[in-house]
């Protein structure tokens, strides 16, 4: 990865306006992005187009959670390298604790903080 330009960041989160503010932010700094709204549809992506980072939201609705993508990624040894960054407003300590034991790279609270977040992925995915 030489810049921005070629990092793809695939997020994940049920909240459709949530995608779309963080889409904006990382549009304009020169990040690929793609969006899916559940886990199912997320993953599914995740292995079709094997994204350098993923933003994922833990707390969703439907057949996987983001605590279910997170683990099936860190355990499937094909996704190796796809950073896993946790963007979530379940702040608690057992939350964070159990995205680190899973094998989450980086761990963002919402409200974002872009600065927090830009630094997060620069860390588990350098240009």
């Amino acid at each position: 990865m030489t810049d921005a330009e070629t990092r793809h960041v695939l997020i994940i989160d049920d909240d459709a306006a949530a995608r779309r503010m963080l889409r904006r932010v990382l549009e304009r700094r020169g990040f690929r992005v793609e969006e899916q709204g559940d886990g199912r549809s997320g993953l599914d992506a995740i292995v079709a187009t094997r994204p350098d980072v993923v933003l994922l939201d833990l707390r969703m609705p439907g057949e996987l959670s983001g605590f279910d993508v997170a683990s099936l990624v860190k355990a499937e040894a094909d996704l190796d390298g796809i950073a896993v960054v946790v963007v979530s407003a379940s702040v608690h300590l057992d939350a964070r604790s159990a995205a680190k034991t899973i094998g989450c790279d980086a761990f963002v609270e919402k409200p974002v903080d872009f600065d927090e977040l830009l630094a997060a992925i620069d860390e588990v995915a350098p240009r």
